[in-house]
């Protein structure tokens, strides 16, 4: 066995408990597909055949919006392709007007943009729970944020039942006063649809001298009367937030964002690594970007939002009249819960054969003996393609063998 190979096993070693979900998913016939999108609509071409999107994550339909698109052309005839250069060098003007937009979007003084919400975690994690932090997290935050912690040297690290507020009050009570920590969160969460109780976990912050840090990747653009996500539940002070948008969902282009305060802004700015030696985003997709904040900007806001409601109110109606219950109703990701591999495989079935295509998931990434369809709703899919959900929806139901096979199960 060659050193390469010897690597390779050691990692399918340490790794294996992604296995069964890759494989789960390779079975199920949602991973690595090749496949192209067509502009100006939720389909994608894939083997030969047209499928409506209920996979892919552009909330707002931005991904294709024209305006959006001409920026990223504009753009590319005047910058070329990629101005490769580390940040600490040198900045985009692209840079600077994307990051303004946002800080105006979120109402939050500092926005800073990095390469991906991955790549976020893993700089901005280390830097701000340094040794002798108290880390309190939900134990659904998403995977890349617990990857992240592996590399918080020195942090106190604790993982909660999932949104059990009483578990992380009573950690946070036994901390020194004054000392430094942290709570992390997912603002949407992203495998059940499920909205952070985003309230009791900033009074929580505020009481017990932490900062919350909250991925809202599903949420920014969707929530708010300016797409600001999630806090727009919370009051105009929010000192105690560290704010994390992705640009590669409602915003449909790529990268990721911090939003906080300005000292604390200009912090990161100075000292994390993976912003400063990394390279930047491409000028056409940071044109992009500074496109689809100005919409979120613009009064079409209030259109695309009353679009996204009325197709996720439609999709959870076409789901329930099927017999499938949503685990939760107040996002635009809608997830059905199942207790069977055969019922969830015959409703997948079922569904590509009436050309949809949503994602499906099953353990590790949810819990053992569940398997779970999510469906990302957009304000660009149209009365053809929900009514294509919902009669592929219905043939499901009428092809069951029984229900127990194919029925969601509502989560508590």
């Amino acid at each position: 066995m060659s050193a390469a190979e010897r690597k390779a096993a050691e990692i399918a070693r340490a790794h294996r408990f992604l296995k069964p979900l890759l494989d789960r998913g390779r079975g199920l016939e949602v991973l690595f597909q090749s496949g192209s999108p067509r502009i100006g609509s939720r389909t994608l071409a894939i083997d030969g055949s047209d499928f409506i999107d209920f996979a892919t994550t552009s909330y707002l339909g931005l991904d294709s919006d024209p305006a959006v698109v001409q920026a990223c052309v504009n753009a590319l005839r005047s910058g070329g392709l990629h101005r490769y250069i580390s940040r600490a060098f040198f900045s985009a003007a692209e840079y600077r007007e994307l990051e303004s937009r946002l800080a105006r979007v979120t109402g939050l003084p500092a926005a800073i943009v990095f390469p991906s919400a991955t790549a976020l975690h893993q700089a901005l994690l280390p830097l701000l729970a340094r040794k002798g932090t108290l880390v309190v997290a939900d134990d659904q935050v998403h995977h890349s944020m617990h990857e992240a912690l592996k590399a918080c040297d020195g942090a106190e690290i604790h993982y909660t039942t999932h949104n059990d507020l009483a578990a992380m009050a009573d950690l946070l009570s036994r901390k020194e006063p004054g000392s430094p920590s942290l709570i992390l969160a997912d603002g949407v969460y992203s495998l059940s649809g499920e909205v952070a109780p985003v309230e009791k976990l900033y009074d929580l912050a505020v009481r017990t001298e932490s900062l919350l840090y909250l991925d809202d990747s599903h949420g920014f653009g969707v929530f708010g009367r300016r797409g600001e996500g999630v806090p727009a539940r919370l009051g105009p002070v929010r000192d105690n937030l560290i704010y994390v948008g992705s640009l590669s969902k409602a915003l449909g282009c790529y990268g990721a964002f911090a939003g906080t305060t300005a000292t604390l802004g200009a912090a990161i700015r100075d000292f994390a690594g993976g912003l400063l030696f990394s390279g930047p985003l491409p000028i056409t997709l940071l044109a992009g970007a500074v496109a689809a904040a100005d919409v979120l900007l613009s009064p079409r806001l209030s259109e695309l939002h009353d679009r996204l409601w009325r197709n996720q109110a439609r999709a959870i109606g076409a789901l329930r009249e099927a017999g499938f219950e949503p685990m939760a109703t107040d996002s635009a990701v809608v997830c059905v819960d199942f207790n069977s591999l055969a019922g969830i495989s015959q409703v997948i079935d079922t569904l590509r054969e009436n050309g949809i295509l949503m994602s499906a998931v099953s353990f590790p990434a949810v819990p053992r003996g569940h398997y779970r369809l999510r469906f990302s709703i957009s304000s660009s899919h149209s009365d053809e393609d929900m009514q294509r959900l919902a009669d592929g929806l219905q043939q499901a139901r009428a092809g069951a063998r029984s229900r127990a096979e194919w029925s969601g199960v509502a989560v508590p």
